[in-house]
């Protein structure tokens, strides 16, 4: 009989030992916050500046430089409410990153992008760095 209870008593604990870090795992990945392919980009987002090594470029004093990114995979830029660009564009995934690609895209009051890795709070802020990612590269920085 003291047999089957101190067999009991180490299943008993055996299975706490294996329940807790499962537990902890489990908790992990469901507190992850929303990846970038998954907040929301779309709207219209003023360019701040850009900043790459030793270099910082910004809109002209009298500039507002807007992207539109829509839900139909479209984008706009526009210099002072005159569009400059429109395209299509495209976010893919990779093992570390969402990339956003912009096809067609001309350089707009002194903002350039392409491929670019997306890092966004999905609301009021949005960061777009050069991909692949160089020492010198741009990052570009945006507001709603």
């Amino acid at each position: 009989m003291n047999h089957l209870k101190t067999r009991s008593v180490v299943k008993s604990i055996y299975m706490n030992r294996l329940f807790v870090p499962v537990l902890f795992f489990l908790s992990i990945l469901t507190a992850c916050n929303k990846g970038a392919a998954d907040a929301n980009i779309d709207g219209q987002w003023k360019w701040i500046n850009s900043i790459g090594g030793s270099w910082k470029v910004t809109p002209g004093k009298d500039s507002t430089v807007i992207l539109t990114l829509n839900s139909n995979k479209t984008y706009t830029t526009a210099l002072n409410g005159y569009i400059v660009c429109r395209g299509s564009f495209q976010i893919t995934t990779t093992q570390n990153n969402t990339i956003l690609i912009l096809n067609d895209f001309i350089s707009t009051g002194g903002l350039s992008l392409g491929s670019e890795i997306i890092q966004t709070d999905g609301k009021v802020q949005l960061q777009l760095t050069n991909y692949p990612v160089h020492p010198e590269d741009f990052i570009s920085y945006f507001t709603k």
